[in-house]
Order: C-alpha cells, then structure tokens, then sequence
C-alpha cells in the first residue's frame, strides 16, 4: 500500500542522506587531518560542509520534498520539527493542497503495446 505519506518519507531519507553525508565527510576529514597531520584534509572537510549547507537549503528554499499531490514544499514542515528520517505523523494533512496525507496513492495503468 503506498500513500501520500510513504511517498514524502522516501523523499525524506533521501534529504537526509545527503546532510547527514555531507556531515560525515565534515567530520571525518577534521578527524583525518589531526590523526595525520594533513592539513590539506580540511578542504575536503570544507566541501562537506557545503554538501550539507546545500542539502539543507535545498530542503527549505528549492522543494526537495513535494507533495505528491499538488507539488507543494513540504520541506519547511519536515525541518521545523526537526530533520528525520520520515515525515512527521502529527502532519496529517497538505498544507497547500489540504489532502489527507494517509491516502492511498491511485496506480497508473501501464499502456498496453
């Protein structure tokens, strides 16, 4: 069964891939460059840093998460209650669109050749 909502969760872990990514690689680098005295690791640290930015901004500004429904940017009410892993269940409605979020999403018939 797929609905609305696991439609926005799937765009969800993916937004969150690419933060939590770019974080990791922030990270890891700063960890790099003082375990082997390489310095030039923090630009690598630097543009994980950015991946992240860019994820986050994406999110916010640039509608990374849509509404199936009615292509509305969802991606501010998934951050305001904090990034995670799927959409927030206390949403149950689209806030444009005014759809239930718990709707099962109509297949498409495949076009017979």
């Amino acid at each position: 069964m797929t609905t609305y909502r696991t439609l926005l969760d799937e765009q969800c872990r993916a937004a969150l891939r690419q933060i939590l990514g770019g974080f990791g690689i922030f990270v890891g680098s700063g960890l790099l460059a003082s375990a082997l005295d390489a310095p030039l690791l923090l630009l690598v640290g630097i543009l994980g840093f950015a991946i992240a930015g860019y994820g986050i901004v994406r999110v916010q500004f640039f509608g990374t998460i849509l509404c199936p429904g009615c292509s509305g940017n969802l991606g501010l009410t998934w951050m305001s209650r904090g990034p995670r892993g799927s959409f927030p269940s206390d949403v149950k409605f689209c806030s444009f669109c005014g759809t239930s979020l718990d709707t099962e999403v109509e297949r498409r018939s495949q076009p017979t050749t």
